[in-house]
């Protein structure tokens, strides 16, 4: 399984950062997790649009579903090969499918397929397993484990803040994309509905993972700061996400394949 990096930044853009955005690939199945502000195109650098076989959004939030309106108009619009025109499901929440439709001014479901889901679920796509789960964020907010053919499994929690249901929901030795807006908490709300450096190694810790690739990091919080103060205290795999990064899950093994050189963050 391969995880394309195509926004990584938490709530907003920054000088080099697109808003959240990945796409899981497990042979010829590319599943789309999220399409925050400004990930459309980087997936036009990273993959091919029309391949895509579904997409999940895991919550509401404009960082991470803004550029489904871009997406569908170049579905909609660029000509293509026929063979490859098909309705894309669209995995959500209910809260956040009614949230949709007010949020774009035309329908897009000519394009894409409405699929309501709620946690506990789980749905098959070219013999990968979905399965949803529940997170501590708004309301209807979702998490997503992709298991592939050979086992394989990736856990991407969306935003959330820790909890010990995150953690028990998580299949030790799996792969978790997770979120880490703060470096540290600084009081206030945040800890309600977000996830800081000591929480996501707390959450690693527990869940016993392989390892873990860390995004979401607001600007101007260092990502790499945060990826540091993971690993003093999680002694697994960790990576801190960048846009345009490739990342294969092997055996359980979190290993990147590129990585985007580019000065700021």
């Amino acid at each position: 399984m391969k995880v394309k990096v195509l926004g990584s930044a938490g709530s907003y853009q920054s000088p080099t950062r697109q808003c959240s955005s990945y796409l899981a690939v497990t042979g010829e199945t590319a599943i789309l997790l999220d399409v925050g502000n400004g990930s459309f195109g980087n997936l036009l650098k990273m993959h091919d649009p029309f391949d895509i076989r579904c997409i999940f959004l895991s919550h509401r939030h404009h960082d991470h579903i803004a550029d489904i309106v871009s997406l569908y108009h170049f579905l909609k619009f660029v000509p293509n090969d026929l063979g490859k025109r098909r309705k894309i499901p669209v995995f959500a929440s209910k809260a956040t499918h009614d949230f949709l439709a007010n949020y774009v001014a035309v329908s897009i479901f000519d394009i894409f397929e409405k699929r309501v889901v709620s946690a506990g679920e789980s749905q098959i796509i070219e013999g990968n397993s979905l399965s949803f789960g529940a997170v501590n964020h708004i309301d209807g907010s979702l998490s997503l484990t992709i298991t592939d053919g050979s086992g394989e499994r990736l856990v991407y929690s969306g935003d959330s803040a820790y909890s010990n249901e995150l953690a028990t929901s998580i299949a030790e030795g799996s792969t978790l994309l997770t979120e880490s807006t703060y470096l540290e908490h600084k009081g206030g709300d945040g800890g309600l509905i977000h996830m800081d450096a000591h929480d996501v190694a707390r959450l690693c810790n527990d869940a016993e993972v392989k390892g873990v690739i860390i995004s979401h990091v607001a600007y101007p919080n260092d990502p790499e700061v945060v990826g540091m103060l993971v690993r003093d205290e999680f002694s697994g795999f960790v990576e801190v996400a960048n846009d345009l990064d490739v990342y294969e899950i092997v055996s359980g093994k979190l290993c990147k394949v590129s990585h985007r050189i580019e000065e700021g963050y």
